[in-house]
């Protein structure tokens, strides 16, 4: 402890936030909707944005009810604020942006009221939210556009109300407004796993903790139901109203049917335990080794609510998600706060040998990796017949197109910068204290993520759709006449939001009535059998990996 106390003061509060925001700005714009989850999401969002129906959620034409529209609300809504200044699918990703930076508040706020007995209060925060954000596998997800960004909201700010029901009881009316708030997000964003994982273990709170039986307790719940009400009613009882079958598709078929199984099958997305377990082990680290130390020596003798609540919200939702028949890596997401809260007390035990050692390793490998990531980007840059490190190149090669012509770079540069400066500055640091150690992490992580971020344009110019659809817009432009529209042939959710996006804005409109000459496929989806007796194929193109091919047919008869 008094390593601790000693060195806890030498990270101003600026700098953190200054890291953090650096850390979430980077990487969040610069490219387009990426293949698997944003191309969808982005769907949704841009017919919210262009229609202003904002009930059915509806992908590319066709309704897509796997998940409460909450998130992609949000993000339409930024469309609007930032539309002009941005690219829209930029300012769609500053949803993710905005719901993590509350996610990164409401962990600090609960990491105060559920340690605010210790000494350490302020610096157990601190390496809450390190450890948190510093985690393996929430790094990707919060600067794509997913849902999961604002469920993980939604469990955070639940958390927290429940947080102070256990410290604060005299705040019963606040703490059941938060938890009824973060009850009603985590389902609007992304339906019913999370609330029953909340009401799960609020039921274990209950029975392991008497504290909690008291009649502030009752109180707070029923202000947290009322509160909680609206989100979970009004928008399924306007589904209901509008279509009757897509509310059965959504409840019945996306939830109940994904968790017992008898829609897995057409829907997808099957439980693999062993690689939902692979997952669990890469994506929670470094906070997983530290839950299993604290829960080895405290099992379940540990009765605070420092302890219990993340425990029981954590066991709740690693058994439903065993039990459930589906399954994904991403399920992970809502539960990683709750590995941050029981793994931010035990960073204070380790002894001081050992957090040495491993900020002397974590400094070492974090410096040559950015470095070796410095190289590849600076080299990226040349003709290929210019190209230094030639062994290294040819195994980029394998990744990222070395013939792409880069854009300008400046602020992703610049976004480098900082993060190596804030690097260079945690070197100043202590390795004894683990306040100080959970800094050095996270600006390992900065650093290599928004090191990274520089590839971002190779990247996109591999997996975005951008490129083929563009070749395809001038395919059609090279025919004469002002009614070349191009009409959808089949349906994908991946492909044909994009070709919404970006192709058909570049082309004639349809009219009513009007057939297009032109025809639109993905080989990703159905090919309507009669095409070929209608339709002769004038092109085929794919993104820069050969991936998912898509097919442009003209009619075989002159449109009148």
């Amino acid at each position: 402890m008094t390593s601790l106390r000693r060195w806890q003061n030498r990270i101003p509060s600026i700098e953190w936030i200054s890291l953090i925001a650096l850390f979430l700005l980077a990487g969040s714009i610069g490219h387009d909707p990426w293949k698997l989850h944003e191309p969808y999401v982005f769907g949704i969002i841009y017919h919210f944005f262009t229609t202003h129906s904002w009930v059915i959620p509806v992908n590319a034409g066709v309704p897509f009810m796997e998940k409460p529209p909450l998130y992609h609300w949000t993000a339409a809504l930024f469309c609007h604020l930032l539309g002009g200044i941005l690219p829209l699918h930029d300012a769609a990703r500053m949803a993710s942006v905005f719901y993590t930076v509350l996610t990164a508040l409401f962990m600090w706020k609960t990491s105060q009221v559920l340690f605010a007995t210790r000494s350490e209060c302020k610096s157990l925060g601190y390496i809450s939210i390190a450890l948190l954000l510093g985690q393996i596998g929430i790094a990707n997800d919060i600067h794509l556009m997913r849902t999961d960004v604002s469920l993980l909201t939604g469990t955070t700010m639940t958390l927290y109300g429940m947080a102070m029901l256990g410290h604060m009881q005299e705040n019963w009316g606040k703490a059941g407004i938060w938890m009824g708030l973060g009850f009603g997000v985590s389902f609007m964003s992304k339906g019913l796993f999370i609330p029953i994982t909340l009401i799960l273990g609020g039921i274990m709170l209950w029975h392991i903790l008497p504290m909690l039986r008291t009649q502030n307790t009752r109180r707070a719940l029923r202000i947290a139901f009322w509160v909680a009400l609206p989100f979970v009613t009004l928008w399924p009882a306007l589904v209901w109203l509008d279509s009757p079958a897509l509310f059965i598709e959504w409840f019945w078929d996306n939830n109940v049917g994904r968790f017992l199984g008898f829609s897995v099958a057409r829907l997808g997305s099957a439980n693999d335990r062993h690689s939902l377990l692979f997952s669990l082990l890469k994506n929670s680290f470094p906070a997983l080794p530290l839950v299993c130390q604290i829960i080895i020596v405290e099992k379940w003798r540990n009765r605070t609510m420092e302890y219990m609540l993340p425990l029981c919200i954590m066991t709740s939702g690693l058994l439903l998600l065993i039990l459930s028949a589906t399954g994904n890596g991403c399920y992970f997401l809502p539960l990683l706060p709750t590995f941050a809260l029981l793994a931010a007390p035990v960073m204070l035990r380790l002894p001081e040998q050992f957090l040495i050692y491993w900020n002397f390793w974590i400094r070492i490998l974090t410096s040559m990796t950015a470095a070796v990531i410095w190289l590849i980007w600076w080299n990226l840059r040349y003709p290929p017949e210019a190209k230094i490190f030639k062994l290294w190149m040819h195994y980029a090669g394998n990744w990222l197109p070395l013939d792409f012509a880069p854009p300008e770079q400046t602020f992703a540069c610049l976004a480098a910068l900082c993060a190596a400066l804030f690097w260079l500055a945690s070197f100043r640091l202590s390795p004894r204290s683990a306040l100080n150690t959970a800094y050095i992490w996270l600006s390992s992580i900065s650093l290599l993520w928004v090191t990274m971020a520089l590839m971002f344009p190779w990247q996109n110019a591999k997996i975005s759709y951008r490129s083929a659809l563009m070749e395809m817009v001038g395919v059609v432009r090279q025919f004469p006449g002002e009614h070349n529209c191009v009409q959808a042939g089949n349906y994908d959710e991946i492909v044909s939001p994009m070709f919404y996006y970006i192709a058909e804005p570049l082309l004639p409109p349809r009219k009513n009535g009007e057939a297009c000459p032109f025809l639109f496929l993905s080989s990703t989806g159905a090919i309507p059998k009669d095409v070929e007796l209608h339709w002769h194929m004038i092109w085929t193109g794919a993104r820069y990996n050969k991936e998912d091919e898509i097919r442009l047919y003209q009619i075989n008869q002159p449109v009148l």
